[in-house]
């Protein structure tokens, strides 16, 4: 395992624990918690926190598949000028949303809502934390879009492997280190940090890091060109 691959890991599980603690996951945290151990019927069991977490998985891991597969259908290189610019214009916007704090209030409050509702959908069903965990990565949480879009993209660039699946991975593990900690009852919820506005400085952060990569892909598509 290179330096660059375990470098891209860490990369990955921190973009993935940013999105846990965006504005609109972190303060549902305890909501989740609470669906968790009730579907457990006691603290102790760790089977829906450990089911949430392969829903995540299962669906973050699906989603980079599909971004890799649609690499390879349109013919997108990482030597291509074309395709560094997009990706260069699509982190470019996906960092000022997420900097900007751009994201309509409704599509936060509606994926706030569309959790609420899965969660309470599927108290009585033994497998569904399964399904709770994909949704909650799938659509439950519309302001982690332009982190998840950031990776995807990334991922994209490499052909389909077992190293891409333990990118995806490493992102679901970032994601749902929080339910795991609180899950497994190493942390209560009520010892967690109140939720304030530290949550909107710290996605602005995320934001910042976007920018970054949005940067380093211009640097790539004007050297393709010859201007640097």
């Amino acid at each position: 395992m290179n330096e660059i691959f375990v470098f891209k890991l860490a990369a990955v599980f921190g973009a993935g624990f940013l999105t846990s603690i965006s504005p609109c996951v972190y303060p549902t945290l305890p909501l989740t918690v609470g669906f968790l151990t009730y579907q457990a019927r006691s603290s102790n069991s760790r089977r829906p926190t450990v089911l949430f977490f392969l829903g995540q998985t299962a669906a973050y891991v699906a989603l980079g598949f599909v971004a890799v597969r649609l690499s390879e259908v349109f013919g997108f290189s990482s030597q291509s000028f074309v395709l560094n610019a997009f990706l260069a214009l699509a982190l470019l916007a996906m960092g000022l949303i997420s900097f900007l704090g751009a994201m309509p209030a409704t599509w936060v409050n509606a994926g706030q809502s569309l959790q609420k509702r899965l969660e309470a959908f599927g108290g009585a069903y033994r497998w569904a934390p399964v399904f709770i965990g994909a949704g909650a990565a799938l659509v439950a949480s519309p302001c982690t879009s332009p982190i998840l879009g950031s990776v995807l993209m990334a991922v994209s660039q490499d052909p389909w492997s077992a190293k891409t699946v333990a990118e995806m991975v490493a992102y679901a593990f970032g994601a749902s280190t929080l339910v795991l900690i609180l899950g497994f009852g190493i942390l209560k919820a009520r010892e967690l940090p109140r939720s304030g506005p530290w949550l909107v400085w710290l996605h602005k952060f995320s934001g910042l890091v976007i920018l970054a990569a949005a940067g380093y892909y211009i640097y790539r598509a004007c050297g393709l060109i010859g201007i640097i």
